[in-house]
């Protein structure tokens, strides 16, 4: 019974820390701001075309965030179908996902920059990146900690003050720095190796 109860709480945990995609469906999506909507868009999207989703290639986050919530809005009784799910849908369409415009730059153009200029889509870009990390087959990495504590520890790294950046690491991926702070297996003096450094993007994407 203990054992149940303690994997029952560790699961609780996990989903609660970071969410799985499967959480974020129309009554999450109503209940944040649209900076935050784009934010967790924009994360997904650097997920899933790293690793190998070629339908949103080129896709304006700002753009599909229109549509999500015109798809929502259309009918109430919608809010229980996940984001994932409605991408899905749009992206079968893709007369309906209008291609990047003067808002959004391709996908993979993720990098420390963006992270400079955006302060108030960082927290929506990890819960978005790792919605879709989390439910990939073969994943290697696990990330337990609630999504504004990586943000806290990505802009560190990046040397964010106010508006500025440490220009030797504005161009590093958004994705390589948050491996940075994934979970990672305690040494034998049971000390968290948290400051490993960063593994290469083609390590990451595999």
């Amino acid at each position: 019974m203990r054992v149940i109860l303690a994997s029952i709480i560790s699961f609780s945990l996990a989903t609660t820390a970071v969410g799985f995609s499967r959480s974020y469906d129309g009554v999450w999506w109503h209940s944040v701001d649209r900076d935050t909507r784009i934010g967790w868009l924009a994360g997904y999207i650097d997920c899933e075309t790293r690793h190998g989703n070629k339908a949103l290639l080129g896709v304006s986050w700002y753009n599909l965030e229109l549509d999500v919530s015109r798809f929502y809005e259309t009918d109430p009784n919608r809010t229980h179908f996940g984001i994932v799910d409605v991408l899905q849908k749009i992206t079968a369409s893709r007369a309906s996902v209008a291609k990047t415009s003067s808002h959004g730059e391709l996908s993979g153009g993720f990098d420390g920059e963006y992270w400079r200029q955006t302060p108030e889509q960082r927290q929506g870009f990890v819960k978005g990146y790792l919605g879709c990390y989390t439910n990939l087959k073969g994943k290697k990495a696990s990330f337990s900690k609630p999504a504004s504590w990586y943000v806290a520890e990505m802009s560190k790294w990046y040397g964010i003050k106010d508006d500025d950046i440490d220009p030797k690491r504005a161009d590093v991926a958004i994705d390589t720095v948050l491996f940075r702070f994934k979970d990672w297996p305690k040494s034998s003096k049971g000390i968290r190796n948290s400051e490993a450094r960063p593994e290469k993007r083609s390590q990451i994407s595999q």
